[in-house]
């Protein structure tokens, strides 16, 4: 459930048939050479949902939601950090409250925890951006700085996983909003969202709990 862009299927609420695959050889793997184990799963889900707007919207948290954890670290393919830590690759900007954060090692490790993800999916076939993103503790009003987007501001420099990433958020009208900062156990947040979906505008406040 931390990894943005596997949680979507993990959230997914149509399902109409579900199963796992997992898939194991040796092979290379990039930095460490030739003759490695490798491992892929999948968890794909099949429904008969397509819409160019959007259809129903799953935000996770959700509102009201007691959340088990509160930061994200390790490694996600796609990496969920590319376009956050190099904000001038996509098409356009991510939307980011602060400039010059560290995210990742460099190499799409995240050794510094970051704060938990938000993710909104629409179900809208469609490119989406994100416009305005905030992550507030409502205890001192302390505003947790994130970097927010949707397709048109994702990047990554290894083009089969950018591929993947620009196919889920598209897929699912969706978009990924990272607070740079662990979020504080047992404090309540207040997020603001809104996105263009397609030709679309959506805007939402919602309020969830960190467990303590």
């Amino acid at each position: 459930m931390k990894g943005p862009f596997h949680r979507f299927n993990l959230v997914y609420p149509w399902p109409l048939r579900v199963g796992s695959g997992i898939y194991r050889d040796v092979g290379p793997v990039s930095g460490y050479g030739d003759g490695f184990g490798r491992t892929w799963t999948n968890l794909p889900n099949l429904s008969p949902w397509t819409s160019s707007s959007p259809v129903r919207e799953v935000l996770f948290p959700s509102p009201g939601m007691r959340v088990p954890y509160n930061t994200l670290e390790g490694r996600e393919n796609p990496n969920p950090t590319y376009p956050c830590s190099h904000p001038t690759a996509p098409a356009k900007p991510p939307f980011l409250t602060q400039g010059g954060l560290t995210w990742d090692d460099g190499q799409g490790v995240v050794r510094v925890s970051i704060g938990f993800p938000v993710t909104l999916m629409t179900f809208a076939r469609v490119d989406t951006e994100v416009l305005e993103a905030r992550v507030v503790r409502l205890s001192d009003g302390a505003e947790n700085p994130v970097c927010a987007y949707g397709s048109l501001q994702y990047w990554e420099d290894r083009e089969s996983w950018r591929d993947v990433a620009f196919r889920i958020l598209r897929a699912y009208g969706a978009v990924i909003v990272l607070p740079h900062d662990p979020l504080t156990p047992g404090a309540e947040y207040e997020v603001y969202l809104k996105a263009r979906i397609g030709s679309g505008l959506w805007e939402k406040t919602w309020r969830f709990q960190v467990e303590g």
